[in-house]
């Protein structure tokens, strides 16, 4: 071997050892490049593949319907826990593909102890997520009407859905900005965000307890259950004091009353932090009329009413409605994290609707949202039928790193 070959070959070596002692997190297939740089993804990215159906009820008497809440992966990849009617149940479903009919694997199965997050208040409590993960099942869960912000604890643990135990407490954040949807952090992120999963929740009542807007926290579920509290950091949050993306009684493009966030999607090899729900530009608190002519008018008993088509109840309005994603750029949750930014100062960089579920009519009714990183798909469910609708998420599309 030539004295020159010698010396390449040992400054090689050198620079490899280098490379595998920086603490920098690597972006995949691309030797040394760091996340920052990597794709965003735009509303071209996500391709509507159909929807599959489940059957009305679980085969012991109870139904599915009005469920699809807490919708969790999972441990293979080939099911989908399920939150049955009045979303205090889970079930096991398969997934199947668009145009065919899933199973049901497990029936519905009452997770114990709910009420424990405030035995005093006599109103319901509800799931909000789900998520397997090392061979235990994480489930989230909170109170309907936490007016007196009483609630501490939010999420439930155990190996079967007979067998969660909880509550327990996740962060320092309220219960109203953690308690709902679940998802991974891809690998390449984690050492940059502080963490393996995210955990969060948006726009449920009373909103002061929780976000206006999408919200979202890095946790580590191992340390659900194991630790007195499970340590979490804000990375996207808007609390009742820092309305950034606007008031809950007025319409807008990005938040209002009548938006629902049910789940959140990061996907390999991006940089985009995709949130999935509902959302209606309008605003409009009263009873629900299908008669247009009606709409602003003097209701009978004080309020007004509000031309909504889908929804009669009393309450608030924003008809028509889309499903709509709001896509965040995963820099901004890093500076958030290393404290160069506030959680309520980052906005999405883009948002589009998903026009595919709803097919133009206005009635947007998803519930839940999960994502499958193995197959790159998003499931989200209908609310008043068990129907599971699919999307597949590509590569993204390069844009400059943010700062």
């Amino acid at each position: 071997m030539s004295q020159l070959l010698k010396v390449c070959l040992a400054v090689a070596a050198v620079t490899w050892s280098l490379a595998g002692a920086s603490p920098r997190a690597q972006a995949p297939g691309v030797p040394g490049a760091s996340p920052a740089s990597l794709p965003l993804i735009q509303g071209g990215g996500m391709r509507y593949l159909g929807a599959f159906t489940l059957p009305p009820d679980d085969g012991a008497g109870a139904t599915i319907r009005y469920g699809g809440n807490a919708l969790g992966l999972g441990p293979d990849g080939t099911t989908l826990y399920y939150s049955c009617l009045y979303n205090v149940h889970l079930a096991v479903v398969s997934i199947a593909e668009p145009g065919q009919r899933g199973r049901i694997l497990e029936p519905c199965i009452e997770v114990p102890n709910l009420a424990a997050l405030d035995p005093s208040d006599p109103n319901a409590k509800m799931l909000g997520g789900a998520l397997w993960w090392n061979n235990r099942l994480i489930t989230s869960a909170y109170a309907t009407y936490d007016a007196g912000h009483n609630v501490s604890k939010s999420h439930f643990v155990g190996t079967t859905v007979a067998g969660i135990k909880g509550p327990f407490q996740v962060g320092n954040d309220r219960p109203g900005m953690v308690a709902g949807y679940m998802g991974v952090i891809p690998e390449e992120w984690r050492a940059l965000l502080g963490g393996p999963a995210l955990t969060g929740q948006c726009c449920i009542s009373i909103i002061s307890r929780s976000s206006y807007g999408p919200s979202v926290s890095v946790f580590d579920p191992d340390e659900v259950g194991t630790k007195k509290k499970a340590a979490s950091k804000m990375l996207v949050g808007y609390p009742d004091e820092h309305q950034t993306l606007g008031p809950y009684d007025f319409g807008n493009d990005l938040f209002s009353s009548v938006t629902m966030v049910g789940g959140v999607a990061f996907p390999q090899g991006t940089r985009s932090v995709l949130f999935i729900g509902r959302h209606g530009t309008g605003y409009c608190y009263g009873e629900g009329t299908t008669d247009p002519k009606k709409h602003l008018t003097p209701h009978p008993l004080g309020t007004d009413w509000c031309y909504d088509p889908t929804v009669e109840d009393k309450g608030p309005h924003g008809f028509p409605y889309r499903h709509m994603v709001w896509a965040y750029d995963a820099n901004d949750l890093v500076a958030v994290k290393n404290g160069r930014k506030a959680p309520w100062s980052v906005k999405p960089y883009a948002t589009w609707t998903l026009t595919e579920m709803s097919g133009g009519t206005g009635d947007a009714q998803m519930r839940g949202a999960v994502y499958d990183p193995a197959k790159r798909r998003v499931y989200v469910t209908a609310s008043r039928e068990p129907v599971v609708h699919v999307y597949e998420i590509g590569p993204g599309e390069p844009s400059p790193a943010a700062r």
